[in-house]
């Protein structure tokens, strides 16, 4: 909060404030990259904010490098397990259910190896987060 406050001197909607501290999930480089996306009149609650608030450009801009560093395999494992982190309300997801979302996105190719996970996921009582 304070850095969104401190980049947009407060000005920014108290609307349009909980919207982007929710959408950014305490990330502060996804916070700036949502802020960078916004017009004066967004950002002041005059005009609807784009949808979704976080694009794929925008994940790709914050999140890009980490992932074009990664083989295909890796790049699915982490964005399933993100996906289902996100979907869980929680802050780790079951390693049997990513295992069966990885398996439906690729049913012919042997999936990666959850044991060890690759960084930055921990596997710790068949919960990865």
């Amino acid at each position: 909060a304070a850095l969104l406050d401190e980049v947009t001197d407060g000005a920014a909607d108290p609307a349009v404030r909980d919207e982007l501290l929710a959408e950014a999930e305490g990330n502060p480089a996804l916070l700036l990259a949502l802020l960078h996306r916004l017009s004066s009149a967004e950002l002041h609650g005059l005009s609807p904010l784009p949808r979704p608030p976080a694009d794929a450009a925008t994940l790709a801009r914050v999140a890009g490098e980490a992932l074009t560093r990664t083989d295909p395999d890796t790049q699915d494992l982490l964005l399933t397990v993100a996906a289902a982190v996100r979907a869980s309300d929680g802050a780790d997801a079951d390693a049997a259910l990513v295992r069966r979302a990885l398996g439906g996105l690729r049913p012919t190719a042997p999936g990666p190896a959850l044991e060890p996970p690759p960084e930055p996921l921990a596997l710790t009582d068949g919960r990865l987060g």
